[in-house]
Order: structure tokens, then C-alpha cells, then sequence
């Protein structure tokens, strides 16, 4: 098997009893030859999908920076059980890395995660292999070709380079797959100008893919021992510690993450890092979180409850309201003015702003409780099994992982037997589903604007290049009425308005409006669409029908008014 006299008594000498505790080897050589800060507070543990759930709620410092990695062995093939993971789990992470995503039907999983863009590489002569990173649509993103690793006939990878912005922060990210059984001395050669380029910027990174190298064996290998060596040279310190390929027969830790703290003076970044205990593939996932004391955690968003309790409420109010200030008005903006403030001060008060809970903040579509309840139970087991290596508890654990799977995937498909339903659901909306779902419709990932050419100068500066943009759209009414004008002034000089003299003066009250009344005004509020969104005054469609009694008088006098003056109100032509 290629392995030297001490690699074969390691393996041979190695307690798989406790294996997930005792495999301190490669921590005691980084402690050995490595005393960072980052190391000494790494904090690096196994945990469960619950577990971590707790341990971020526990965090006393806001993230800077969340990056997910896994070997899923064929985006293809795991993607369902991908979104089960990552609904399960009470957190988004700001990136995902994944490798080994092979090239089946990868364009059509563009949109298989909500709130994120996809990008990837692929291998050219295979269907294995590849890497593909979903990084959330709300950051700047710039690719970074120069820092793409070649791949060989002897040394085959795909990676994936990137800048990311999130809010004042920039990070460096990097997704690698190297294929099994290359070179590793010529991989090592290749990744370090990359390394030694990247370190010498300001700019901190995070490298995380399967690299197929065992740093279990930095002790006992050449090889992975001068590769190690070569991170550390250039500050990249390795964070996940613990092997991340746990078979009945081996433990090995070919899945990696690699973190540059950048070349700020400021030292107040904590990095904490584990690997999470699931089932997808052969390999566990890995997580880093990088905390910082000065970003502003992420505000869980506000919305009002409309629950049948307060739409009774509302309706309520509405009927015991006195109008006698509107029907005073014989002023169309301020009669309508007194009739808005009156409705939205009632609904203000009957659907006061909540907090979203952290449950209902991220959408989990068809995961249950009792569904919920299942997956721990599947994951102590897991647990219990590769930490024991019992062949009883493998037995359990494979069993009750059978009836898990059937039971989830019953629930997926009840959810989209309903999404794609034809009875509940029209022609649009089953189009709208199917984009959600599927990748036809490919989300726009934004145009970011490099360089800006106005004529005279070109300028790559952010700022400069918004504010020319943010003038140019101000000023086109200004430009046009001044266009207008001076083909006005043409036509003056011109006399070409003569023929204005052989036209008749216009005719006032030329023409009759019959008086509106309530049960025409309730006639139109009951055929409006239910399904459309809010107006300004966030006061939707189906709030207005359930309320239609209380609202028709008042609206027949502001709808005379505007008959007889001839004025629409300001605030209704508002879209």
C-alpha cells in the first residue's frame, strides 16, 4: 500500500475506540512547531446539527465571516439531502464550498439554494471532480483568475478564487479539489507562489476543499510534512485538526481548511472551527466561523401578524370610526389626507411590527417537528457508531437512517405535490414555482462596474464611478425639459403655431360624471385581485375587501369631490 515502516505501525497501533477524543497527533505537531493566537483559541470540536445550532446562539461576538465546506461526492445525487441539512440547521452561512460536485446536470442547480449565486469549476477529460462555491447575493464578488492553480496530467485540481465584500469587510476565498493519488510534491510547488502572493496582501483568507493529502501523517510522511511547512511559512494555519474520513477501517484528514489572519495590525478576530456529524457523504462537513468585536450582528427582520384575530380587529375599528372630518372637507387632498391618517393609524395599531423569531426567520418548507426529532435521533446514532465502532450500533444506526430517509422524502414530496398542484395554482405561478425550484431562469448575479469611461476620464474608483451614475440619472429630466425648450423656442420664431388662432376656445364642464355611490365603490373593492401586494401605506388587497363596509362611504365622497373639481388626490397617484 505504499505506506513506510512507521506509517504501518502507526495504523496498526491505532485505538479506534475513542477516536473522535484521542486523534490529538496533528494539534500537538501544529502546537509544536506553530504559537498563534488563532491557534491557542481555535477551540475545534465535533458537533452534532443541534449542537452547533446552541453554540451559535451561545456566541457573546457577532460573525464576521461563516464559510461551510463539504465532499458530497456528486451535486447530482445529494443535492435533496444537501437543502435538508441546511434547512435543518438554524443558520446561513455567508459561503459554501463544495467539492467533488462531478458535472451532471450542474447548470441546473444554479438556483438550488436560495439567497446565494453559484460559480464553479470543472474538470475538462472527467465527470468527477470539480468545485463549486454559493456565496450570498447580497456581497460583492470579483473573481480572482490570477490566483488559478494550472492542473496537470500529474497533478489534476479545480479551484476557485474569489474576493468577497461583506458589508466594510474583504476576505479572500478560495475552493480547491485535488484529485486522489497525484503528486504531491508538484502540488505543494504549485499552490506556494499563490500562498506567498496572497500574503503579502492586507487582505485575510480562507482556503477550504478536499485536498486528498492525510495531515494525520505530518509526523511520518516527507511529503505532507514539507507540505504543512509550506503553509505555515507562508501564515496559512490549517483549522480543521481532526480527521474528516471516518471509515470502519481508517480515520484520515484529507478535507482542509486553511485561514491567513491579513496584515492588519488589529488582533481581535477569534476563528473557531469543527466538523459537523452528518451522513450525506464519506466525508464529514467542516465549518469556520471568524468573530470580530466591531461588526454589527445581523438584525433579524420585522412583521406584522395577519392573523384572523386582527383582521377582526381592524374591520372593527373601521366601523366604530367617525368620518364627519372627511365629509367636512371639500378639498380632495385634504379630505383624502384625514381618510389615509384615520386607516393607517387602525392598522398600525392592529398589526403592530414583531420581531421574527429565530424558528421563522429562515423558511424550513416541508421540515417538521417530528421531522426534526427524527434527524437528532439519526445523529446520535451516528455519532454513537463511528465513535464506538460497534457493529451492533452500525446496524442501528443503518436501519433507523433507511426509515429517516423514506420519511423526509415523503414529506419533500407532499411539499412539491402542493407547489406544483394545477388546481391551487395558475399558469404563472406554476412558472414562478418551477424557476424557483429548477435553473431555467438563471438569477442575476449583478454587474459590477470595474472602470468607468465619461468621455474625458477613466476612473476604477467605487465611489467615483456611483456618484457620475447617481448625477447622470438626476439630471435627465433636466436635460430633456432643456431639449424641450429650446425646440419650443424653434418653433416660436418659426410662427409654425399659427394654426392655433383657427381653433375653438375649449369647452368647460363639457362633460357629466354621474355621482359615485357606496354600492358601486363596494361592487369595484369586491373585484379587486387578493393576491397582489400593498400600495405605500402597506395595506393589501384582502385587508381592504374584508373592510369594504366601512371604508365604501367615505371613499363616495372623495371620489365626488374629485368628480366635480376635477382634481385626482396627490397620494393616489402614487403606484
Amino acid at each position: 500500500y505504499g505506506l513506510s515502516n512507521s506509517e504501518l505501525k502507526i495504523q496498526l497501533s491505532n485505538d479506534r475506540i475513542n477516536i473522535l477524543h484521542d486523534n490529538n497527533d496533528f494539534v500537538n505537531y501544529l502546537n509544536n512547531v506553530n504559537s498563534s493566537r488563532v491557534l491557542k483559541e481555535l477551540n475545534f470540536k465535533y458537533v452534532t446539527e443541534e449542537q452547533l445550532t446552541v453554540n451559535l446562539k451561545k456566541l457573546d461576538k457577532p460573525i464576521e465571516l461563516s464559510v461551510f465546506h463539504m465532499n458530497d461526492r456528486s451535486l447530482n445525487s445529494k443535492q435533496r439531502q444537501l437543502c435538508r441539512l441546511f434547512e435543518l440547521l438554524d443558520y446561513e452561512f455567508d459561503v459554501i464550498i463544495l467539492t467533488e460536485i462531478w458535472t451532471l446536470n450542474i447548470d441546473f442547480y444554479a438556483n438550488l439554494l436560495s439567497g446565494y449565486n453559484f460559480c464553479y469549476d470543472l474538470p475538462k477529460d472527467s465527470k468527477v471532480g470539480g468545485v463549486g462555491l454559493f456565496i450570498r447575493n447580497t456581497f460583492t464578488v470579483h473573481e480572482l483568475p490570477q490566483f488559478k492553480i494550472p492542473s496537470t496530467s500529474t497533478s489534476v485540481i479545480e479551484n476557485m478564487w474569489v474576493e468577497v465584500t461583506k458589508q466594510s469587510s474583504k476576505y479572500i476565498i478560495g475552493g480547491i479539489y485535488r484529485h486522489p493519488n497525484q503528486n504531491v510534491a508538484e502540488f505543494s510547488s504549485s499552490l506556494e507562489p499563490v500562498l506567498n502572493c496572497i500574503s503579502g496582501q492586507k487582505l485575510p483568507c480562507i482556503i477550504a476543499g478536499d485536498i486528498n493529502i492525510d495531515l494525520t501523517k505530518t509526523r511520518v510522511n516527507e511529503n505532507t510534512s514539507r507540505y504543512v511547512d509550506g503553509l505555515l511559512t507562508n501564515n496559512f494555519l490549517p483549522t480543521v485538526l481532526m480527521p474528516t474520513r471516518i471509515t470502519p477501517f481508517s480515520a484520515t484528514l484529507i478535507d482542509h481548511m486553511y485561514y491567513f489572519e491579513g496584515c492588519s495590525k488589529r488582533q481581535d478576530k477569534i476563528v473557531q472551527s469543527g466538523n459537523l456529524l452528518n451522513d450525506i457523504s464519506d466525508h464529514l462537513p467542516n465549518f469556520m466561523l471568524v468573530l470580530h468585536d466591531k461588526v454589527m450582528p445581523t438584525k433579524r427582520p420585522q412583521i406584522r401578524i395577519m392573523s384572523k384575530q386582527n383582521r377582526e380587529k381592524f374591520c372593527d375599528a373601521l366601523g366604530n370610526t367617525d368620518w364627519s372630518t372627511v365629509y367636512a372637507e371639500s378639498d380632495v387632498n385634504s379630505a383624502y389626507n384625514i381618510f389615509i391618517n384615520i386607516v393607517s393609524d387602525v392598522f398600525y395599531n392592529s398589526f403592530p411590527l414583531k420581531t421574527l423569531s429565530r424558528k421563522r426567520a429562515r423558511d424550513k418548507k416541508w421540515i417538521t417537528a417530528g421531522l426534526k426529532k427524527c434527524s437528532k435521533t439519526k445523529n446520535k446514532l451516528y455519532k454513537k457508531w463511528i465513535t464506538k465502532r460497534n457493529p451492533e450500533d452500525e446496524k442501528i444506526y443503518k436501519q433507523y437512517r433507511v426509515i429517516y430517509r423514506k420519511v423526509a422524502s415523503e414529506a419533500e414530496a407532499d411539499y412539491y405535490k402542493q407547489m406544483f398542484d394545477t388546481k391551487s395554482n395558475n399558469i404563472k405561478q406554476l412558472w414562478t414555482n418551477l424557476n424557483t425550484v429548477c435553473s431555467f431562469k438563471h438569477r442575476s448575479k449583478g454587474n459590477n462596474i470595474a472602470q468607468l469611461n465619461d468621455g474625458v476620464n477613466i476612473t476604477s474608483d467605487a465611489a467615483e464611478i456611483s456618484n457620475y451614475i447617481n448625477k447622470y440619472f438626476a439630471n435627465i429630466r433636466n436635460d430633456l425639459q432643456k431639449k424641450f425648450e429650446d425646440s419650443k423656442s424653434v418653433l416660436c420664431s418659426s410662427n409654425t403655431n399659427e394654426f392655433m388662432r383657427y381653433c375653438n376656445n375649449s369647452v368647460n364642464k363639457s362633460m357629466f360624471l354621474q355621482p359615485a355611490n357606496a354600492a358601486e365603490i363596494s361592487h369595484l373593492i369586491g373585484q379587486l385581485n387578493g393576491s397582489k401586494s400593498p400600495g405605500p401605506d402597506d395595506i393589501g388587497p384582502r385587508l381592504i375587501k374584508e373592510s369594504a363596509l366601512a371604508l365604501s362611504q367615505p371613499l363616495v365622497h372623495i371620489f365626488n369631490l374629485s368628480f366635480t373639481t376635477g382634481i385626482v388626490s396627490d397620494k393616489l397617484k402614487i403606484a
